[in-house]
């Protein structure tokens, strides 16, 4: 399995990173290597919707719906397409305690990670 980390590079956003996405899409179906794409937040469902390959989000939080501006709930992720979240990524880590809390919230939701 490889990942395909989009960051937050003007290359890998908005419409170039549909282009991103079908290219992963390509690739993966030529080889048989199953590759995940892992757009950023803005650009989730989209590619989400579009791939035949699995798509998961750069980060979510632990967080319930509702009263949570800013952060991106794990029910959030599941709903816009995600099939896992990448979680206390090196230029995003997270304390021990909230790694625990977000990585029961995935497996509640059904995120894998």
């Amino acid at each position: 399995m490889i990942f395909v980390n989009f960051k937050t590079y003007k290359e890998s956003t908005g419409e170039l990173a549909l282009s991103l996405a079908e290219a992963i899409n390509d690739v993966a179906s030529e080889t048989g290597v199953e590759v995940v794409a892992c757009p950023q937040t803005a650009d989730l469902r989209e590619i989400a919707k579009t791939s035949s390959h699995p798509v998961w989000v750069q980060h979510v939080d632990g967080k319930e719906r509702g009263r949570a501006t800013g952060w991106f709930p794990a029910e959030i992720a599941k709903g816009a397409g995600a099939e896992g979240a990448l979680l206390n990524h090196s230029e995003h880590k997270l304390s021990v305690g909230v790694l625990g809390e977000t990585l029961a919230k995935c497996k509640e939701v059904g995120l894998k990670t």
